[in-house]
């Protein structure tokens, strides 16, 4: 469903996460996607209840460049079949909703984005087993979830 090839760490290098993607499967950056995606619109509502706009479009713009230049385009639909089909079509339906949202300063559509991730991303945690943590080539840099 999602092609290897354009999955890369670098694409999730660019929007800002810098730990725990070397070394990750294709499976746990997609978790990881989906976990900075709803941070970025957790952070969006936090500065649209305080009045902080510009900061509302900042985190909105993050959420944006997550679903759509992650998730949406590390689908395969040349191989994903119909699943991947849908989901591009949820995808597009997120951003066309964070759009809105910016721009109409909606609270209830970044709601409902974040919800329509949430059931995402159970799925796919029920779906891929956890991965064990891989030992860094960086001395001092510790994988996620390294606890020694």
């Amino acid at each position: 469903m999602y092609a290897p090839s354009s999955f890369g760490a670098n694409a999730y290098a660019r929007i800002g996460t810098d730990t725990g993607v070397v070394g990750a499967s294709p499976q746990r950056l997609t978790i990881m996607m989906f976990e900075a995606s709803r941070t970025a619109i957790a952070q969006a509502r936090l500065h649209l209840r305080a009045g902080r706009l510009a900061e509302k479009g900042v985190a909105i713009a993050k959420a944006v460049r997550i679903i759509g230049g992650g998730l949406k385009e590390g689908l395969d639909t040349d191989n994903g079949g119909d699943l991947a089909a849908r989901l591009v079509g949820h995808y597009d339906s997120m951003l066309q909703q964070l759009t809105e949202a910016n721009l109409g300063n909606d609270e209830t559509r970044l709601a409902n984005v974040d919800q329509m991730l949430a059931v995402l991303e159970n799925a796919w945690r029920t779906a891929v087993p956890p991965q064990a943590p891989v030992a860094q080539a960086t001395a001092g840099h510790r994988p996620v979830g390294y606890t020694a």
